[in-house]
């Protein structure tokens, strides 16, 4: 338990740091994925990684004992969200549109 502890202290620490790297590792991942999503919308015809990073807010993070944490920005695409899953060594593993 107390190793989750760190990884929460680290995470909140350097919390805008954390965040613009989890930005930027889901924009890199589903930008792509997101504009097919949103062209079959005919809402949006382009969307950048810029755009993409800008519409992610925090919604919750979980926080594991050997450093991994998820990620969810909440509500971005219709009620679904998006969760990134990494650790704070300062790799990601995954970045997914969910529910």
């Amino acid at each position: 338990m107390f190793k989750a502890l760190k990884t929460a202290h680290t995470l909140f620490e350097e919390q805008d740091k954390w965040i613009q790297k989890i930005r930027m590792y889901a924009a890199a991942e589903l930008v792509d994925l997101a504009l097919d999503w949103l062209q079959e919308e005919d809402e949006i015809e382009e969307i950048t990684e810029e755009m993409f990073m800008d519409f992610m807010s925090l919604d919750t993070i979980s926080v594991y004992p050997e450093g991994d944490f998820d990620f969810s920005d909440g509500d971005m695409f219709a009620g679904h969200s998006i969760v990134v899953e990494g650790n704070i060594n300062g790799t990601f593993t995954r970045a997914q549109i969910a529910g």
